[in-house]
């Protein structure tokens, strides 16, 4: 898979392949519903890389889509 970065309203989705991540970075701070939404993935908030964030993998590019 290539690197890759979609933007939408109010962020960004990107592939972060030099820390095998996928990353989700908002303007602003998510909404609760968001966050769970997130959370529910296996997603986790990254103070160092202000995203959310995951493994890269298989399971993880599948939920994103």
């Amino acid at each position: 898979m290539e690197a890759e970065s979609t933007k939408f309203t109010g962020g960004e989705m990107r592939i972060n392949l030099e820390i095998n991540r996928i990353q989700f970075i908002f303007d602003e701070i998510p909404s609760e519903e968001t966050r769970k939404m997130l959370k529910s993935h296996g997603f986790k908030w990254s103070p160092t890389e202000t995203a959310w964030q995951r493994q890269r993998t298989l399971n993880a590019v599948n939920v994103t889509k």
